[in-house]
This record gives structure tokens, sequence and C-alpha cells, in this order.
């Protein structure tokens, strides 16, 4: 906030910091002091859905710093369209929308202090090229609207580190998003993939992926995640997964339940920082020699194991392996 002030002052050359701050004007809501530009600005937006400001700031909707609103969310069932005056609203740090926003409201693009933006639940079906005037943008969530398609300035985006793009229609990835060298969390379930993203492949900063509720038959290219530390794979097709799938040496857990797998590589066991795999619900009917060294938990209830392997497994992993469903109630009845 203190940044932002002496911004201020930067425009108003003829006085000191000191001299800016005097001439504010805060109205009392509740506990809190807030600028009164904000607060009319805050009551015009609020209009368009049947609130005000001080429901929104009681029901901890909007969040006041410095007499500043810096968080707002809007969640607010028939609303189409969001007045151009939020682009007032300087100060902003973090913006949701949950309403049934058919655009994406443009005058947003103005807020250069934001840094998380959600917009879901809605019904957009495109962003416009200019999202990479939100320089400082950190957090973009665009999960359940109508997207067929991003704008290629997803890629020019410098400080991005997550990407939530669930529940849309989108086929194709922006190229160069792979090449954002802050994307650390990307996830794109419910989206009719049938093989990882070509475009997000190369994304070396990624550390979580997830993809699960797909089609997914293919997963080419997953080793280039290196840093990838979560990978969620579950409820797609696969029936078998790479050797390559070992080279993640920085690999801590990995969801593959309720797919078509036969068996897993060989490589994986060995994966130091392997903290647990979750792979339930396959056709496994037997695993690897190497699974004996693994140091991690591992779910595989739910497989066409052989009794044999099952005592095996059990043998070796003890508490840290679960063969049984673990709803059950008696699981020595799956025997």
């Amino acid at each position: 906030m203190e940044k932002r002030i002496k911004d201020l002052a930067k425009e108003h050359a003829d006085g000191t910091i000191d001299d800016y701050v005097e001439k504010e004007r805060y109205v009392k809501v509740g506990k809190k002091d807030i600028l009164v530009s904000d607060y009319e600005t805050l009551k015009e937006i609020t209009a368009v859905y049947g609130s005000t400001p001080e429901k929104e700031i009681a029901e901890k909707r909007v969040t006041i710093d410095d007499g500043r609103v810096v968080k707002y969310e809007i969640y607010a069932g028939g609303v189409k369209k969001i007045p151009d005056s939020i682009s007032r609203l300087s100060d902003l740090d973090e913006l949701c929308f949950r309403c049934d926003l058919e655009e994406f409201p443009e005058p947003i693009l103005e807020l250069g202090y934001l840094r998380i933006l959600e917009i879901y639940n809605n019904k957009i079906t495109s962003i416009p090229d200019g999202i990479y005037k939100l320089e400082n943008l950190k957090v973009l969530e665009l999960q359940n609207n109508k997207l067929e398609g991003l704008p290629q300035g997803l890629a020019k985006m410098k400080k991005l580190e997550k990407i939530v793009l669930s529940g849309n229609k989108i086929t194709k990835l922006p190229e160069g998003i792979g090449s954002v060298k802050t994307l650390k969390h990307f996830e794109m379930c419910h989206s009719g993939l049938s093989k990882v993203p070509e475009e997000l492949v190369g994304a070396k900063g990624l550390e979580k992926l997830y993809l699960q509720f797909n089609s997914i038959t293919d997963v080419s290219g997953i080793e280039s995640f290196e840093n990838l530390k979560h990978l969620n794979l579950m409820e797609n097709e696969l029936e078998s997964l790479p050797e390559s799938i070992s080279e993640l040496k920085n690999l801590e857990e990995i969801n593959i339940t309720s797919n078509s797998l036969k068996t897993l590589p060989e490589g994986i066991w060995n994966l130091e920082n392997l903290k647990k795999i979750e792979a339930a619900r396959n056709n496994i009917a037997k695993l690897p020699d190497s699974m004996d060294s693994f140091k991690g938990k591992l779910e595989i209830y739910e497989n066409p194991l052989e009794f044999s392997d099952k005592k095996r497994i059990m043998e070796k992993l003890g508490e840290r392996v679960v063969v049984y469903d673990p709803s059950w109630d008696n699981y020595d009845d799956y025997y």
C-alpha cells in the first residue's frame, strides 16, 4: 500500500505524500474507514445485484486495507455485466467473479496491482489478448465457463504462477505457454483431453499438474516437467505409463486411480522423493519386483491382484499399503 501511495503522490507534484493523504476523504462502514471514492464505486456496483457496500463488507466479500478496497468477491447469480466503474478500484489485489457473466469485463485490465483473478462458473466465451496488461497477475482461474480458446497474450505474462482452465471447451493452448518461466500450477480437468497439451510440454518450472477426468490415453512428453511434484491423472483412459516417468526426480505424489493400467513402470518405484502412489481401480494383476524398494505409500485396491501378490505387497510395505477399499468396515472379507 505504501508503494501505491507514493505512486499516487507523484501524480500530485505540487504536494507531499502527507499532503495527498490528508486530502483523502473517508466514510465509516462498521468499524472500517473506507475512501469515499471507493465507497461510491462499491455502491454503484453492488446496486447492480441488489446489495450494498455495508452488506458486502459485513459478509467479508469486500476487504479493506488502509481505507482502500483490496479484495472483492462478487457472488451474484443473474449478473451478466459488471459496471465499467470497477476499474476505479485501482488498489485491488484480488478479484473474484462468480456470476453469470457473458463477457470478460475488460475494464479490469486497468487494474495494474491485481495479483489474483478468479472468473469461474460464468458464461464467458473468450478472454481478450490484452490480458498480459495485468503484469502483476500470479493466479488466473477460469474454470467452468464456455471458453473454446485462449489468447496468445497469456504466453506473454511474466509473473503468472497458476492457471486453472477446468470445465471449458478449450482444445488448444497458446503457443509458448510452456515457456512461461514462473508457471508452477496448471489444471485442466473435465476438458475432453486425449493427451497432455503439447503446448505445455517443456514447462520446466511446473510443480503441480492436474488433468483428471479427461480421456487421456497418451502422456508423451511428461518427462519434460523436470520439477513436477504433484501429478493427477485420475479418471482417464491410460493403459500404460511410459518408463520415462521415472525421470521425474522431484515427483512426490501421483494419482492414476480409475484408469486401465495393467502394470506400473519399473523405474517409478526408485524415485527417491515419491511419497505416494494412488493406483486403485485399474487392471493391475502384478507389480514388478522393483516395488520392494519403494519407501512411500501405495493405494492399490480394486485391482485384479493375485492373493500371493497382495501378500507380498503387504509384507514389504506393511501399513504403507492399502489393498482394500478403505470405505469397507471389515477388509478381512476382501479375501
